[in-house]
């Protein structure tokens, strides 16, 4: 059984998702009113896909919990899905990933516990080795801790999660690698097990890339309307015609090396 803590979006489709794989799942959130929306079989989420899964699974495969549970007998893996939204700084806010973790100590020191707890909140690289298992450790707990990165676009949450082009897994420690693969192994991917810190640096990696991409769309937008007289659409429907983006792989350009523009190899 799977316990997925912050039913949110990355949550809701995380839990539905283990469920459409065969998975007996529990949810929690600390929001009463979602509690009760999701098991009258209701959400507020529009994501193509996700409202018929719960109408599949709600009450057989999937059910929300009002309260966590003090043990946790047949739990072989909690994962935790909190936002972590940024603070005024910009730096990411991890106050609810440790109000789970707090939420989640009985639970994590009950000797009926002997899961995993696994981290899929969005978090800095590090956090799981220098923050959340030393924070665990000062309260006696030494359940094994994964990360376990989302690469979930809103509008395509559920195929990506059902159809995912990889399954990244921070894991360094035998057993948290045992139980993800047995989790995973229904999906039709490639599951890659990397350092924490190597995961959770692949997720920041991931979405700095993309932000990347569109602001320099953005800018470059920009600068043509100062300048004036250019039609942008045409211009980046040329740019995409570029045989380096239509078809050779994006790897040849997007990998650190001496030299500009050019791919030194491994």
């Amino acid at each position: 059984m799977i316990l997925v803590l912050g039913i949110g979006f990355v949550g809701l489709t995380t839990a539905l998702g283990f469920a459409e794989k065969g998975h007996s799942v529990l949810g929690f959130d600390i929001d009463k009113s979602k509690t009760a929306e999701l098991s009258s079989g209701k959400t507020a989420l529009y994501e193509p896909g996700l409202a018929e899964a719960l109408r599949r699974h709600l009450g057989v495969r999937f059910n929300m919990l009002s309260k966590l549970p003090d043990t946790a007998d047949d739990i072989q893996a909690i994962f935790i899905c909190v936002e972590t939204p940024c603070k005024d700084n910009g730096q990411a806010d991890l106050r609810y990933v440790f109000d789970a973790l707090d939420m989640l100590e009985p639970m994590l020191k009950s000797d009926s516990f002997g899961g995993i707890l696994v981290i899929k909140s969005t978090v800095p690289p590090s956090t799981a080795k220098t923050k959340i298992i030393p924070y665990l450790r000062a309260k006696g707990i030494s359940v094994p801790v994964a990360n376990n990165p989302e690469f979930l676009r809103e509008g395509l949450g559920w195929d990506d999660f059902i159809n995912p082009d990889r399954i990244v897994c921070g894991s360094e420690d035998p057993i948290s690698a045992e139980i993800l693969k047995a989790i995973y192994k229904d999906f039709n991917a490639p599951i890659i097990f990397t350092s924490l810190n190597t995961a959770e640096f692949i997720k920041y990696l991931s979405n700095t890339m993309l932000a990347s991409m569109i602001s320099f769309s953005n800018e470059m937008c920009m600068i043509a309307q100062t300048i004036g007289d250019i039609s942008v659409k045409q211009a980046f429907e040329i740019l995409h015609m570029d045989k380096r983006w239509a078809d050779a792989s994006m790897k040849q350009y997007v990998y650190p090396g001496c030299g500009f523009g050019r791919f030194f190899g491994r």
